[in-house]
């Protein structure tokens, strides 16, 4: 999966870091928890949520500052690369993490621990993507430390997952689901793809490979299920606060992915659509417990309104279009409904 930033997006965090006013923490806030937990799949856009949301939270929480690292933490590999951010003053000795030993049962509660000293002690929030079928590590291993210390989870959706499986084949590259018709394997030039227009890259979908990936594919009840199996959908306890001191009001809310990527569209102000992603952000930020209002959150993600176009027709990039529709319209409306046509 991707994790490179764009251009646009840093720009975006730097423009929204800047619009918010210094000011210390407030005396009587809580200590509680600088992670904020995301539950999002591969290919469902986590890259995008995750940097729009670190420029949310340095305008909402503007004694901090996001950690840049990546946010997939729950991959042994990423963690060990973070551990090489971790400043000895706030953490354990002087080490870095080095004493944390492959093999070690404690070692992602090790870990957690020493991030959450690390941000605190530094003023830094991090956002940490735990999906839980690409790659990260399984959730018993981390969600009673999580839990314990009080980390707010929201989970993300791509409703479209006939998009995701398009994702899937032309930006990470897989093989379980068709192939590129031109056969490139660089991972390296998905990002910078997303920036191109012109014409699509086109895909070759492996009709029954993409019937058993829909059928048999999780869906975001499963994901809420495991969150709420290990004490992290439900209500926090009563004494955990986020920095700004505002208790969580909903547990784990739900938010789809196309409904937070709406804003950015051309026009999306002439429709309904802004202000459902306006809202979407806003119930992110709610289940994370950080204080905000409808109007800051527009003020946050103002600068980047009318800046991209919009997901385009499905036909021109897949080669075996029509077989794919007749498949998406023997599974049913819901699947049918997921090909795209025309713009918004």
């Amino acid at each position: 999966m991707c994790t490179s930033a764009s251009a646009v997006w840093r720009v975006m965090l730097l423009l929204c870091s800047a619009a918010a006013a210094v000011s210390p923490p407030p005396a009587d806030a809580a200590r509680g928890t600088r992670i904020f937990g995301l539950l999002m799949e591969g290919c469902s856009g986590s890259s995008f949520v995750t940097h729009i949301a670190r420029a949310l939270l340095d305008y909402h929480l503007p004694h901090t500052t996001s950690a840049t690292f990546d946010s997939e933490l729950l991959k042994r590999r990423n963690a060990m690369q973070a551990m090489q951010s971790f400043a000895p003053n706030g953490v354990e000795g002087d080490d870095k993490g080095a004493a944390l030993k492959e093999g070690d049962p404690n070692w992602w509660a090790s870990f957690l621990h020493r991030l959450d000293a690390w941000a605190f002690s530094l003023n830094k929030t991090v956002v940490v993507n735990a999906d839980l079928h690409s790659g990260s590590e399984d959730i018993s291993s981390w969600a009673p430390t999580m839990h314990r210390l009080g980390v707010p989870f929201v989970l993300g959706w791509r409703t479209n997952v006939l998009d995701r499986a398009l994702c899937k084949i032309r930006d990470c590259f897989s093989f379980l689901n068709g192939r590129r018709v031109d056969n490139a394997t660089d991972r390296r030039n998905c990002m910078a793809r997303r920036e191109q227009t012109g014409n699509p890259i086109v895909v070759r979908i492996d009709v029954p490979a993409l019937q058993r990936s829909l059928e048999h594919g999780h869906g975001p009840s499963s994901s809420l299920a495991a969150l709420l199996e290990h004490g992290l959908g439900g209500a926090p306890p009563v004494e955990t606060s986020t920095p700004a001191g505002a208790e969580r009001l909903v547990p784990a809310p739900l938010v789809e992915y196309e409904d937070l990527a709406a804003f950015q569209y051309f026009r999306a102000n002439e429709t309904d659509l802004l202000a459902k992603s306006i809202h979407a952000w806003s119930s992110l930020l709610t289940g994370w417990g950080v204080a905000h209002t409808t109007e800051s959150v527009s003020h946050c993600l103002r600068q980047n309104f009318d800046t991209r176009p919009w997901p385009q027709p499905h036909r021109p990039g897949v080669e075996n279009a029509d077989a794919v529709v007749e498949l998406l319209h023997d599974l049913g409306p819901k699947y049918e409904a997921m090909w795209r046509t025309s713009l918004p």
